[in-house]
């Protein structure tokens, strides 16, 4: 907007940011993928969807003010210019609404070509206002806007051979800019398109007259280009104030600026914006804040403003579901997250740096643990089974040999199931599956089988009849403790080195989510003592710490129970 506010689609939500992209809040009730968005003045913003609709909102209060369209075709860009708002659809469809009071707007609509909107921009004349249309095909259509929202064809603009992916005009409050090339002609009736062809054009809009013919920027050769990006590019643009900012397939941003050559002669040259920042996959979007500000958003989950083209942040995302996090004991500014997008993140927030490892993912990553005293080692488990241990320090990944049947749910770092006197720091990674198994991995065995522990369990107690499935595990580690939650709701406590049974609890009626111990003082031991005066825990006079274990279940319950007597 104007004045304070960002936003942008994510899955069938709207995230509404500051412009130091500080998160403010989200909006929710499309129905389908969010498309696009576009405010219409200050603190009303307008979003479109894959489901047709067309929303009206309020970023102050998130209030949903009024749903403007409901179509079963696909909205595919919005555009809001001096109290009108524009919508194009798959179809080819232009709507036009006078306000945003709801079902009483005043609608029109028009389909100049039966063909796909890509894009869509409206200049800032005084008179005559003009609408461009960029389709599918490589056409762009000049549609001039009357005073009554009525739209006409005024001619189209062809020379690209491929699909448009933006187009931009040039606004009368900008500075004079590329004065040698566009001194000719009336800078508001300028404006500047790209396509899948590769190729960056300036217009005449108004005189349907081609000026200038550019290749997009090229790539930097320190980013690397995958095959995502070849096959499927997209190149994004924005007319700012101190010139055209484009992008290149790579996702690497360059500004247009007016040169000369060793001869003295005027030509249009592409300066890169080398930042170690910068975005590492093909850029979608692009919009200028004002003042030198310009915000893009890529492939790469990241949101970064730029201001004279230099990063100035960086809004980190996800693109899938976060399904675990951890926070290094040895260095609680590292912060782990798994997510659905085959990746592991490894997250310094005072930093604002991310690290993306997707080297032997492959699949969602559903679990994630740090080592309790080996700094940067980083264990991970996947949906399909699998189990890796990745170096933060060195960068190597490894990945065990052994697999579960079922999706990795739960997992540890714990001591090998054996006797350990000689080496009390040797330690293995414990990870439950969701086909109610555990298995213990050596992390400098992961070439041989993995410990079947429920049949340790089981010959070690010397159990008479068949256990419940395991559902979650979880150390703790300075007390050589294992829990374990079951699948019927049961938590079982074992000892090490032998995984003796201790004790058996029983406060879920159903599977166990998760298990976490915890040791807290001050004022958690104080809500847990007015607890043990109400018979609800047990009081030990005298400790400085308690140590505790908390439990989550499928019966919406979540439980914290003292573990002191158990063990001590």
């Amino acid at each position: 907007s104007n004045s304070y506010y960002l936003a942008y689609g994510a899955r069938n939500m709207v995230q509404v940011l500051n412009h130091r992209l500080v998160p403010l809040r989200m909006l929710s009730g499309h129905p389908k993928r969010v498309t696009t968005v576009c405010f219409c003045g200050d603190t009303t913003l307008v979003s479109g969807c894959d489901g047709g609709a067309v929303i009206s909102w309020d970023v102050v209060t998130g209030e949903r003010l009024a749903t403007l369209l409901q179509t079963p075709i696909p909205v595919c860009v919005l555009v809001f210019q001096k109290g009108l708002l524009f919508s194009g659809d798959e179809k080819g469809i232009v709507c036009v609404w006078k306000g945003m009071s709801g079902s009483e707007a005043a609608i029109s609509r028009f389909q100049p070509f039966a063909e796909k909107i890509f894009t869509m921009d409206c200049s800032d004349h005084e008179e005559g206002m003009l609408l461009a249309i960029g389709y599918k095909l490589g056409t762009i259509a000049i549609m001039s806007v009357t005073a009554g929202s009525d739209l006409s064809l005024l001619h189209t603009l062809k020379g690209h051979d491929m699909d448009i992916f933006k187009v931009s005009w040039c606004r009368r409050s900008f500075q004079d800019v590329y004065v040698s090339v566009l001194s000719k002609y009336s800078q508001e009736d300028i404006i500047v398109s790209t396509s899948r062809d590769k190729s960056v054009k300036i217009w005449d809009g108004k005189n349907d007259r081609l000026i200038r013919s550019l290749q997009h920027p090229p790539k930097i050769s320190t980013i690397r280009e995958s095959n995502l990006n070849r096959e499927q590019p997209w190149v994004s643009l924005v007319w700012t104030s101190s010139g055209i900012i484009a992008s290149c397939f790579s996702g690497c941003i360059a500004c247009l600026e007016d040169s000369e050559t060793d001869e003295g002669i005027s030509e249009l040259k592409w300066n890169s914006f080398d930042s170690p920042h910068a975005h590492t996959k093909k850029v979608f979007s692009m919009c200028s804040l004002g003042e030198g500000l310009v915000v893009s958003t890529s492939m790469d989950r990241e949101t970064v403003l730029w201001s004279n083209n230099e990063v100035v942040n960086v809004a980190h995302g996800l693109g899938g579901f976060a399904y675990g996090l951890d926070i290094s004991p040895l260095s609680p500014n590292r912060i782990a997250v798994a997510t659905g997008d085959n990746m592991v993140r490894i997250w310094e927030p005072y930093q604002n740096k991310v690290i993306q490892i997707w080297q032997s993912v492959r699949t969602k990553v559903m679990v994630i643990a740090w080592h309790p005293y080996r700094e940067g080692l980083l264990s991970f488990g996947t949906e399909e089974g699998r189990v890796g241990i990745y170096d933060a320090n060195s960068g190597t990944m490894n990945t065990s040999s052994t697999y579960h049947e079922k999706s990795v749910y739960s997992m540890s770092w714990g001591y090998v199931p054996t006797k350990f006197k000689e080496d009390p720091l040797k330690t293995a990674l414990y990870t439950c599956g969701g086909e109610g198994t555990i298995l213990c991995h050596k992390p400098k065995e992961l070439g041989n089988a993995a410990v079947k522990v429920n049949s340790y369990i089981a010959a070690e107690n010397k159990y008479k009849n068949q256990p419940p499935g395991r559902s979650a595990v979880d150390w703790e580690f300075e007390s050589k403790v294992l829990a374990v939650g079951c699948t019927n709701g049961v938590i079982e406590i074992f000892m090490a080195p032998n995984l003796q049974l201790l004790s058996v609890y029983q406060y879920h009626s159903r599977i166990i989510n998760k298990l976490r111990w915890g040791r807290n003082e001050g004022d958690f031991i104080n809500i847990m003592k007015s607890a043990s005066d109400n018979g609800g825990a047990d009081n030990h006079p005298g400790l400085t710490h308690q140590i505790l274990l908390a439990s989550c279940s499928d019966d919406n319950k979540i439980c914290v129970q003292d573990m002191t007597p158990i063990v001590s």
